[in-house]
């Protein structure tokens, strides 16, 4: 699922006093719902990852504090790198959005961080969010399923063929073949024509012989 990216700000910055990493408006006419997603912390530049860190971040809409911050990600001892993920947040039309992040470790002066600010309002609804496979690759793929083989013991029965046999059996509609009083015939259930099955039935051994006929 492709999830639309409204802006991303890639920087150095000093943790430890705090940084606005990311400033963008969403939509200068629609109301957005917004998810911010902050890496912190790069090979070049990481996070010192001295003790567990309680990383902060600050959310603010149109300078208002938005709802549930700051919010708070605990980094366990050693990490140098780090991912923080917001609530869901809706922003109004022309919004400005602010993103702050702030680490309680004094010697993360110089972290690398991107931030990243996702338009979630529509993910996982639209159609157009899909990679939808286009007629000519869905009937591709049908034909490859249908036209696989191995489905039998002896491996040359297609998987269309074992269907068709399957579905005339399970009708169980068997009529004796004109011009014969032992032959039995059942045909494709759905055109009613073409012969799937015949079945020889004799007093000699075997008494009955069966031949798939498609």
């Amino acid at each position: 699922m492709k999830i639309p990216v409204i802006a991303t700000a890639t920087s150095v910055e000093n943790l430890a006093t705090g940084a606005d990493v990311l400033t963008a408006t969403p939509s200068a006419t629609n109301n957005t719902i917004c998810q911010v997603v902050a890496d912190l912390g790069t090979t070049e530049k990481p996070l010192d990852g001295t003790g567990e860190q309680l990383y902060e971040m600050t959310i603010t809409i149109d300078g208002v504090v938005s709802d549930f911050d700051p919010m708070y990600s605990l980094a366990a001892d050693g990490r140098t790198k780090h991912q923080m993920q917001s609530y869901m947040t809706i922003v109004p039309a022309a919004g400005e959005v602010v993103v702050h992040v702030k680490s309680p470790n004094v010697a993360d002066i110089a972290v690398g961080v991107t931030v990243t600010l996702y338009d979630v309002s529509t993910a996982g609804s639209q159609m157009d969010l899909v990679d939808v496979p286009n007629a000519t690759a869905v009937t591709a793929i049908k034909n490859a399923v249908l036209g696989a083989t191995g489905v039998t013991a002896g491996g040359t029965y297609t998987l269309a063929k074992v269907l068709k046999i399957l579905a005339a059996a399970a009708s169980g509609d068997w009529k004796l073949k004109t011009g014969t009083t032992s032959t039995w015939q059942i045909k494709d259930p759905d055109d009613g024509a073409t012969v799937v099955l015949e079945m020889k039935v004799a007093e000699t051994d075997p008494p009955r012989e069966v031949t798939v006929s498609v």
